[in-house]
């Protein structure tokens, strides 16, 4: 049985689409010795959190998800993923709902929410 999610926050627009699956956009790949192999990166544009809903904008796509501001990132924690190529997957497994970015420059971060919405 997978994770139910909560009702669409009122903050997230009529045309995004509640995530019901594991998606992945954009992948890297590393091996030892070798230039990491990218397919479908994209640009983080930005990434707030306000009224308990995490906004990702991407050079492709705006994701949303619900999460208390207090486990997002702070000013400086922002500093090596926004204006950055990333990989981002989408979780959706039955315990929960988790966004991971991956940066081109290896920096990775990791939140468990309460549902995603992309648009």
């Amino acid at each position: 049985m997978r994770v139910t999610p909560p009702p669409r926050p009122t903050s997230v627009p009529e045309a995004a689409q509640g995530i019901g699956q594991t998606t992945t956009l954009g992948r890297i790949t590393r091996r030892a010795e070798e230039e990491p192999q990218t397919v479908g990166l994209r640009e983080l544009e930005d990434a707030t959190c306000q009224n308990e809903l995490m906004t990702l904008t991407t050079s492709e796509e705006t994701i949303y998800a619900a999460i208390p501001c207090d486990r997002f990132w702070d000013d400086e924690t922002d500093d090596p993923f926004v204006g950055e190529q990333v990989a981002i997957v989408l979780e959706v497994s039955e315990e929960r709902f988790r966004v991971l970015i991956e940066t081109l420059g290896a920096a990775k971060a990791e939140f468990t929410v309460d549902g995603i919405w992309v648009e």
